[in-house]
C-alpha cells in the first residue's frame, strides 16, 4: 500500500457517514491491517530497509491506524446499530487485537507515536461497539494493558504510552461493567477474575512508588475514581477487586494531592468526589482499618494521609475511643519510620 493509497483511505474514513453501506470499507481496512502490519514482519529480503521506506512504511501505518479511529468515531452516529451487532463482534476484536500488538513489539520498530494513536483507535472501537460486544473483547484489553503498563519504562518517553493504556481500561470497564438487567452472574464472574488480573496494577506499593508523574497518576486515579461510582460494583465491595481499587484509590489520592500541589479540600483533592455514604458502607470501615494495620512503607504514608486528609474516612478509620488509640499511635510510628529512612 504507497503512502498515497493510505491518506485516500483515511479520507474516505473521515466521510464515513456518508457512505450508506460501510461492510466493504470494513474488510478494506482490515485488509490493509494485514499487509501492512503482518506482511512487513517477514522481509523478502534478508537485508535492512532503507532509512527513507521504514519511514514510508511507518506513516502509511499510522494512517490506517488514524483511518480505523475516524471510521469508530465518525461512524458511531450513523452506524452505531452496525457496530453494536452481534455480527460486528469479529470485526472489532480483530482491529483491537492488531492494535494493541503495538505495546508488546520491538521498541526499535515500532514508535511512541503509532502506540499512542492505536490506543486512541481501540478507544474508539469500544465506544462504538457497545457494552455487549465490549464485554467480549474485556479479557483481551486487560490482559495486554496490564500487561504493558507493568513492564514499561518509568521515564518520561512511555508516560504518554502508558497513560493512553490507562484510558483505554477505564473506558473499556466502564462499558462493560455497565449493569445490563439480569447479568448479575457475568459481573460476579467478571469481578471475580479482575481480582486477579488487575492486581499488579493496583497493588499499593507499585502505586505509591511507580506513579511519579501528575499525569500517569491521574489517569490511575480517574480510573479508580469511575469504578467506585458504577452502581453495578456497589454488590462487590468485599470483594478482592473492589478491596483492591478502594485502598489504590486512597493512595492514588494522595500521590496526585502531591504531585498536583493541592490545598486542603480544594479542586485537586480527590476525596472529595465520591458520595460521603460510600464511606459509611460496613465493609468499606473494616477495610479500612485492616489495611491501616496491614501496609507497610510509603503506601501506608499515602494510605493513611489521605484517609485524614477525606472527612468522611477520618472518624471512621481513627475511631476517637480509647481502645483504638494504640492503632493511630502506631500508625504514625510507621510513617515516621518511613520518612526517617526516606
Amino acid at each position: 500500500m504507497s503512502l498515497s493509497a493510505a491518506t485516500v483511505l483515511y479520507n474516505l474514513a473521515e466521510k464515513v457517514n456518508q457512505i450508506d453501506n460501510v461492510q466493504e470499507l470494513t474488510l478494506i481496512l482490515q485488509q490493509q491491517f494485514v499487509e501492512l502490519f503482518r506482511g512487513g514482519e517477514m522481509p523478502s529480503s534478508p537485508s535492512k530497509p532503507k532509512v527513507s521506506s521504514l519511514a514510508s512504511t511507518e506513516e502509511e501505518k499510522l494512517l490506517v491506524v488514524r483511518a480505523v479511529e475516524a471510521f469508530h468515531s465518525v461512524g458511531l452516529q450513523r452506524h452505531g446499530v452496525f457496530f453494536q451487532s452481534d455480527s460486528y463482534h469479529t470485526n472489532a476484536a480483530f482491529f483491537i487485537h492488531e492494535l494493541l500488538a503495538s505495546l508488546s513489539g520491538s521498541r526499535r520498530i515500532w514508535f511512541q507515536k503509532l502506540q499512542k494513536a492505536s490506543l486512541h483507535a481501540c478507544v474508539a472501537v469500544v465506544k462504538a461497539i457497545g457494552c455487549r460486544n465490549t464485554r467480549l473483547c474485556l479479557p483481551g484489553i486487560v490482559s495486554a494493558c496490564v500487561h504493558y503498563i507493568d513492564r514499561a519504562h518509568h521515564g518520561t518517553d512511555a508516560v504518554a504510552v502508558r497513560t493512553g493504556a490507562v484510558e483505554l481500561l477505564r473506558v473499556s470497564l466502564k462499558a462493560s461493567l455497565v449493569s445490563q438487567g439480569d447479568d448479575t452472574q457475568w459481573l460476579q464472574s467478571t469481578v471475580g477474575h479482575l481480582g486477579h488480573s488487575m492486581t499488579r496494577l493496583l497493588d499499593p506499593s507499585r502505586l505509591a512508588l511507580g506513579a511519579k508523574t501528575l499525569p500517569f497518576a491521574q489517569s490511575l486515579l480517574h480510573l479508580t475514581t469511575d469504578l467506585l461510582l458504577l452502581p453495578s460494583l456497589g454488590t462487590f465491595l468485599d470483594t478482592p477487586f473492589m478491596r483492591e481499587v478502594i485502598v489504590g484509590w486512597f493512595v492514588l489520592s494522595n500521590v496526585n494531592f502531591i504531585l498536583s500541589g493541592g490545598v486542603f479540600g480544594g479542586a485537586t483533592d480527590s476525596t472529595t468526589q465520591i458520595p460521603s455514604g460510600f464511606f459509611q458502607e460496613r465493609a468499606v470501615v473494616e477495610l479500612l482499618q485492616a489495611q491501616l494495620k496491614k501496609l507497610r512503607g510509603v503506601e501506608l504514608l499515602h494510605f493513611s494521609s489521605a484517609l485524614l486528609r477525606c472527612k468522611d474516612t477520618r472518624a471512621t478509620a481513627f475511631p476517637v475511643e480509647d481502645h483504638n488509640q494504640h492503632l493511630m499511635q502506631r500508625v504514625l510510628q510507621r510513617c515516621i519510620q518511613v520518612v526517617g529512612r526516606r
